[in-house]
């Protein structure tokens, strides 16, 4: 069976046993529809000092190659990595149907979208064009779950237990989270917290489904040009 290697991931599951982990996402989007995109990937320092584990430079090669910029991540409680990129205009990322976006596929070794292929661009917004204001919509998701079941799977009975133990564990200490920024009036979500125009969903939990929002975006010129005729 083909191995599967997901960006990250396979990392978390091992250290999630320790209960120290941080792997969050950010995402801000901009008036102007530029967006900044950030990972913040990290081990508690106790855990970092012990020298149980290095960091998976294969994990951080493939960041890379899909237009992350990596760099040493380091707070009070954890050390590791942050990858950001930079993304100009979200219209990059956007048709008129929009599809729904994985973030376990893009991370996969099989997939070759990148922010940085011009012709190979992920599409992770469906934009509704008007005259004065577009409409964008987005469905990501994120299964820690199907990653396990990816690297246990075989149909044999300790297989299963072994996933379904794993499934627990990574359920109760895992800190998943991702943050979106929206710039002007935000439309729906079904967000786990709601603050202003931010919204965050925690990934690790039981609940959590997918990442939804939608929101508008104002087209400056025809507004303007609008206003000098009146």
């Amino acid at each position: 069976m083909k191995k599967k290697i997901k960006l990250l991931v396979i990392f978390m599951i091992i250290l999630s046993f320790t209960g120290c982990v941080k792997y969050d996402h950010k995402m801000v989007i901009k008036s102007d529809r530029s967006m900044d995109y950030s990972i913040i990937y990290g081990i508690s320092k106790d855990f970092a000092e012990g020298g149980t584990m290095t960091e998976n430079e294969d994990v951080l090669k493939r960041a890379k190659e899909k237009g992350f910029d990596i760099k040493d991540y380091k707070d009070d409680k954890y050390i590791g990595s942050i990858l950001t990129v930079k993304v100009p205009n979200i219209d990059e990322l956007s048709n008129l149907t929009g599809s729904t976006f994985s973030l376990n596929q893009f991370f996969s070794e099989d997939n070759d979208e990148s922010f940085i292929d011009a012709e190979n661009k992920p599409i992770m917004f469906k934009r509704k064009a008007g005259i004065f204001i577009d409409e964008y919509s987005a469905i990501f998701t994120f299964d820690y779950k199907e990653e396990l079941n990816g690297n246990t799977s075989g149909g044999s009975t300790e297989n299963e237990e072994l996933s379904e133990a794993l499934k627990q564990q990574l359920g109760d200490s895992l800190d998943l989270k991702f943050t979106v920024t929206v710039p002007n009036k935000l439309l729906s979500t079904n967000a786990t917290e709601v603050n202003g125009n931010t919204l965050t969903w925690n990934m690790a939990s039981d609940d959590f489904k997918s990442i939804e929002f939608s929101f508008n975006m104002y087209n400056v010129m025809p507004i303007v040009v609008t206003s000098c005729v009146l």
